[in-house]
């Protein structure tokens, strides 16, 4: 069987900021979206009755993560600003990672947790941010 895989080139971010009218505005400029990956928290249950004093775990919550991304910095671009009126407002929001060619996709609830920007005399101003994610993603496969 031979290998697959998927090129990066075309990726999107998107969110969507208004159900109704329904209003998504995709992220423009990025060159990186990350995700840290969910991380199941684990307690420990050991005690006297624990067999030959072996810890003992319990998996209890799931924490999401975190999205990750960077861009090229556009000052005249409305879906940069959209970041920074989202973070403003600590406004949760529905988010999609969508892989280059209709290959599939996440989709998860966020805040802008944080954003940042990096000027640099020999190169291009970029943007960075972190999407909070609340809740589960959901990853859907092409059809």
């Amino acid at each position: 069987m031979s290998t697959k895989a998927i090129q990066g080139q075309g990726f999107q971010l998107s969110v969507t900021t208004s159900a109704s009218p329904l209003t998504v505005v995709a992220i423009g400029q990025l060159k990186t979206a990350k995700r840290s990956g969910s991380k199941t928290k684990m307690v420990d249950i050991s005690n006297t009755d624990s067999p030959s004093c072996y810890e003992e775990t319990l998996p209890t919550m799931i924490s999401p993560g975190d999205c990750d991304f960077s861009g090229v910095f556009d000052p005249a671009s409305v879906s940069q600003a959209t970041l920074i009126t989202l973070q403003d407002a600590r406004t949760k929001c529905s988010w999609k990672i969508e892989l280059p060619n209709t290959a599939g996709n996440w989709v998860f609830s966020a805040y802008v947790s944080e954003l940042a920007f990096d000027i640099d005399y020999a190169k291009e101003v970029t943007f960075s941010g972190k999407l909070s994610i609340s809740g589960p993603v959901t990853y859907t496969a092409s059809a």
